[in-house]
């Protein structure tokens, strides 16, 4: 059996000693077949340290991200360049960490 393409990528990331993984499903952003189809949510669970929390992923070009609301208003966002380099901001914290993702590409 042949394996089809890659359209599932786990992103793993060290930032600054606490580990960050996610996941991107590439179809949540195909184009629909039919105009009547409702749009699709992209989803996906962020583990960051010992916290896991739900994110919208985001893919534009090579770079890939999410963009997770939390309490009181607070906004976590995530930017990971093609190169692999990453940060992770909280817009209500002012906190902003660099690190270093590698990608898993995941065959359904």
């Amino acid at each position: 059996m042949a394996a089809g393409p890659v359209s599932a990528e786990t992103v793993l990331c060290d930032m600054q000693g606490a580990a960050l993984e996610f996941f991107i499903d590439r179809n949540h952003f195909a184009a629909p077949v039919d105009a009547n189809e409702p749009p699709r949510r992209a989803a996906t669970v962020v583990s960051y340290g010992t916290q896991q929390f739900p994110a919208t992923p985001f893919l534009i070009g090579d770079t890939r991200g999410f963009e997770a609301e939390g309490k009181g208003g607070t906004t976590t966002l995530f930017v990971m360049q093609p190169n692999g380099d990453a940060v992770v901001s909280n817009s209500l914290a002012g906190t902003r960490i660099t690190g270093k993702c590698t990608i898993r590409k995941d065959e359904k």
